[in-house]
């Protein structure tokens, strides 16, 4: 006998929904135009970053860090210093409330060029639920590992 389990709440257009990530936005002020910046997570700190960075690169340079695992970060936005970019956790990192990113710049020219990271979106764990399915127990973490 075959059974089917249908889990339609747990899923949207966009895929799996299991929680809220971490979201920090990077931004720099002052007009620089020249000069570098380093990022710092987990007591890691990336390689120069230009001023003028596409999101793409930043990601690359976070992505570098023994702090953060594969997927552990995914950015958008940019490029900089005219918009800012947004870098989202994921992988091990998802879900989870991460210490704030932090810098150190080598920007140049314009008017006190400085940098900013602020958290725009915090972590939220996906609601628990369990139960049981023809006496067997379940989880939404065990549903989730089976359908994807």
């Amino acid at each position: 006998m075959t059974r089917q389990i249908v889990v339609a709440s747990l899923y949207s257009s966009e895929g799996a929904t299991f929680g809220t990530s971490e979201v920090q936005s990077l931004t720099i002020t002052g007009s620089p135009t020249g000069g570098t910046f380093t990022l710092t997570f987990g007591g890691m700190t990336t390689s120069a970053i230009a001023h003028n960075a596409s999101a793409g690169t930043v990601q690359t340079a976070l992505l570098a860090l023994s702090s953060i695992d594969t997927g552990g970060v995914s950015c958008g936005g940019g490029p900089l210093p005219g918009s800012s970019v947004s870098i989202t956790f994921g992988g091990k990192l998802a879900r989870q409330n991460v210490a704030t990113i932090t810098s150190t710049s080598s920007l140049t020219g314009g008017t006190s060029p400085a940098i900013s990271i602020t958290t725009t979106t915090t972590p939220a764990e996906a609601p628990i639920l369990a139960g049981t399915i023809n006496g067997i127990p379940f989880s939404i973490e065990s549903l989730r590992d089976l359908l994807t």
